[in-house]
Order: structure tokens, then sequence, then C-alpha cells
């Protein structure tokens, strides 16, 4: 079974969802306060401890430390050990990171996006509704000691509150298109620079258990814990840029012997001209072909669900994944049910699958599985029929399996 433990609306909450697509995804930053208890499901102290208590979880730079605004040299906290496989990794020493914990280092356990069964809920939340490869990462921090000077992410980010309180300074300056490529990332920058870029101070944002705060990418920030203890996760959204999509392309384009001809000698300036004419042309008719608009959508979903395995052992077919196409159009209650109207149309579902929209309407994913176990006694054969009416209609769309 697929859990689903927030959908995007109680991530954005109180906002609406498409409102905050509108105006705010990759365009400003949000504060969404929440109740203290909004995340109790999710994470918390108790949840941290049992990460840390499974060992062969953490090597450097997995879990790493910091301290006044700068990383914790690795030889400092970890000892050469080896990893699941056997291979030389570093490990952090445990008594070594408790001393330094004591003494206020904030501790970051990354690529935590899988970790858990509630935080592989949220990544799929925001990879099926934002179409982008999502990262989590764990902070730990203590009062008044920063952990990381002001700095951008090349993520948008959705940070999530769970214990004690925050301070979070945000600076009205973005790095331009801040991406995973040479000179864009943040750790290609002089720290220094982040200090004279980031501009004056745009907004103090205070977050609390239950809160959210959304940053797009580029945006100069930093951050300060001012209770004892605090606890948040970062979920980072990365969407691929123009140039990873060309990089996929090039093997694509050796299969044309136009692209493996000898380039003009240097003192050919008509044959360069020539050939500069004869590539663009080219290139133009690749990219203007339906063959490159179909291979360029299956791309991005590709980027966006390739990771998301599900398996249902001891059976091994592939389960049946579907996002709901909700942004396409609006649900609506009717006198006899729900219905969702797209395109200047309305699509219903007969009884006994009538149920299904009116259940569609709070997730943004699911397994064709869970249908039949809503409660309302569903054959397969409806089941079946009912998704066959909801694809066509534009309600839902195949994940792939």
């Amino acid at each position: 079974m697929l859990h689903q433990i927030l959908t995007f609306q109680d991530l954005v909450a109180p906002l609406d969802r498409r409102v905050f697509l509108r105006d705010y995804y990759r365009k400003r930053h949000l504060h969404l306060p929440g109740g203290a208890r909004r995340f109790d499901a999710v994470f918390g102290w108790d949840a941290l401890n049992r990460l840390l208590a499974s060992p062969t979880l953490w090597d450097y730079p997995a879990l790493h430390l910091a301290r006044n605004g700068e990383a914790i040299p690795q030889d400092v906290y970890c000892y050469r050990g080896k990893s699941r496989d056997r291979t030389p990794v570093n490990r952090p020493d445990i008594p070594k990171v408790r001393a330094l914990l004591s003494h206020n280092a904030s501790m970051v356990l990354g690529f935590a996006e899988y970790l858990t069964p509630e935080f592989s809920s949220i990544t799929r939340t925001l990879e099926t509704v934002l179409g982008g490869e999502t990262t989590a990462a764990v902070f730990h921090s203590y009062r008044d000691v920063q952990g990381y000077p002001v700095h951008y992410d090349i993520q948008n980010v959705f940070a999530l509150q769970f214990a004690g309180e925050k301070v979070w300074r945000i600076y009205e300056n973005r790095y331009p298109n801040a991406a995973a490529v040479k000179g864009a990332d943040p750790s290609d920058r002089p720290q220094g620079e982040h200090g004279q870029r980031k501009g004056a101070l745009l907004d103090e944002v205070l977050l609390t258990p239950g809160d959210v705060l959304y940053l797009p990418h580029g945006q100069y920030h930093e951050a300060l814990s001012v209770t004892d203890a605090s606890l948040h996760v970062s979920f980072g959204v990365i969407h691929d840029v123009v140039t990873y999509f060309l990089t996929q392309l090039i093997e694509d384009l050796a299969q044309d012997p136009f692209y493996r001809e000898h380039l003009p000698h240097f003192d050919d300036v008509d044959g360069q001209q020539q050939f500069l004419h004869a590539a663009g042309a080219r290139l133009k008719g690749f990219f203007d072909s339906p063959e490159m608009a179909d291979q360029f959508r299956d791309y991005l979903k590709t980027k966006a669900f390739e990771r998301d395995w599900q398996f249902q052992l001891p059976d091994t077919r592939s389960p049946k994944r579907y996002r709901v196409c909700w942004n396409r159009g609006r649900f609506r209650e009717t006198g006899v049910g729900t219905v969702f109207d797209i395109d200047n149309r309305s699509v219903s579902l007969q009884r006994p699958a009538a149920p299904i929209l009116s259940w569609l309407q709070h997730r943004d994913y699911f397994l064709a599985d869970e249908l039949t176990k809503l409660g309302h006694d569903l054959p397969a054969s409806a089941v079946e029929d009912a998704l066959s009416v909801l694809e066509t209609g534009g309600v839902i769309q195949s994940m792939g399996a």
C-alpha cells in the first residue's frame, strides 16, 4: 500500500495550492505558519535518534558537522572504516560527534529523501507535483551558534520545522538561475562573494514547530536557532536546466552522420560560415520535429519519476502508478457526487465507482490497487473501467511502471 502522508495542499496550507504555484513557486519566498502538532506523524526527536542508531547509513558526507559558520573538517570526527560493500569510507566516530554536539556544533544528515516512509511520501509528492528531482536533509542545531553562513541553494527549498525555533534571514538578491553547473553552484563561489552579493535584508522569519518556509532557488539566506535545540528538514526540488538536456542529446546527435563530419580548416572562412549555417538549420529541424517534442516530454517525466520504485512482493508485477492532474481543472461537488471540470466539460463516474473522484481530490498520486481497498467493494473490472474513464478524461495520468 502506497501512503501519502502529506499532500501538496497540506504542505502549502493555508494557501491554495494553485495560488502557490502561480504566485510563489520559483518566484519569491513564503512563510506558511502551522499548528505545533502539524508534523507529529512525519518526524521528530525519536525518529532522528532511530536514524542515528543505524550506523551503516552514515559516512561522510552523508553526516557532517559545522560550527560558527564553517564546516568542521571531517578528520576531526571521522575514522577510516568500511562501507556496506566493504570499501573504505570515512565514518563518524560517535564519541567525537557527541563531544562536538555538546559544544553546540550543528549536524546535517544528507541524502535523507528516502530514508523513512514519511520522507519518501513527501519526496514523491514534490516530485509528482513540481516535476523535479527532490532531495532532503535533516538539520539539528543549537541556540545562537550558526552552522552555515549566508549562501544560496540550487534547489527550491521547503523547510519544515519539527522542534525548537529558528530565525531565517532572507536577503533581497538571488543568484540568477542557480544550478549545479560550473560557476553557478554556490560551492564554486568564495564565501566572501556570497556576503557581498546577498543585498539588503528582505525579511526575517521565525519558524516554529509546524511551520514551512519556501525559498526559491538562488535566494540568499542564513538561519540561526534561537532555542536550546532546533530540528528541521529541508526538502529541495532541483529542476533540470538546458545544459543538462543538451548533454543528454549528444549521443543521439552522434547517430546522424552530419555531426561526425570533420570541421573546416581554420583558414577556410567560407567553409566555416557554410558549416555554421548548415549546423544551425540541422539543429532547428531536429528540435522542431514531433519526435523531439515527444522525447523532450519523456525526458522530463523520467527525471521526475525515475527514482520512485514501488514493490508489492511477493507479487512481482509492476504496480500501476498515477498522478492526479488537479492543476488542469477543478473538482466540484454536485447533488449526485464529485465531478472534475476540465476544458469546458465535466468528468464523472457512475456508481459503484463514483466515490473514487471524491477520494482523488485529496491525493497527488496513487497506485491502482489502492482503489480496490477504499471500502466500497469495487471489483477489479470496475476499477479498470474507472481508470480508463479518468485517464481518457485527463483527470489522472500514468506515471509508468
